[in-house]
């Protein structure tokens, strides 16, 4: 029985040698911060809502404030999702945006902040006709 209970020790042991390691060290940094990483994560939504007027051209779809439109702050790609009457659309472009490129419609929006190279601007990825 001893021989077991001395055994059971010196096994304990290497594993904490082991842990103690550059490389053991070097993963549990990475686990620890892995865990904070998603911590943080969890709290915070990168999806946004606003109410917006919208110009909707052939080539182009602006978005800016109700109260200013066409200070085009809200980058609209010509296929996104949306959805009407409670219809999701996972592509196309938006019925409540057809191409006549004449004056604004006010729709509902869900943006997040995108930036490239110094450059940000708030994308859109959903609207809500």
């Amino acid at each position: 029985m001893d021989q077991q209970a001395s055994r059971g020790h010196d096994d304990a042991t290497r594993l904490g040698d082991r842990l103690f390691t550059p490389i053991g060290i070097a993963v549990a940094a990475l686990l620890l911060g892995l865990v904070i990483g998603f911590v943080f994560a969890q709290g915070r939504s990168h999806m946004h809502e606003a109410n917006v007027a919208c110009m909707s051209a052939v080539g182009a779809i602006s978005c800016g404030p109700l109260d200013s439109p066409g200070q085009g702050e809200y980058g609209v790609p010509l296929d996104v999702a949306w959805t009407k009457d409670g219809v999701f659309h996972s592509d196309g472009r938006p019925d409540c945006l057809p191409p006549t490129g004449r004056g604004t419609v006010q729709v509902q929006v869900t943006w997040t902040e995108v930036e490239t190279g110094g450059t940000s601007w708030k994308q859109v990825v959903g609207v809500h006709c």
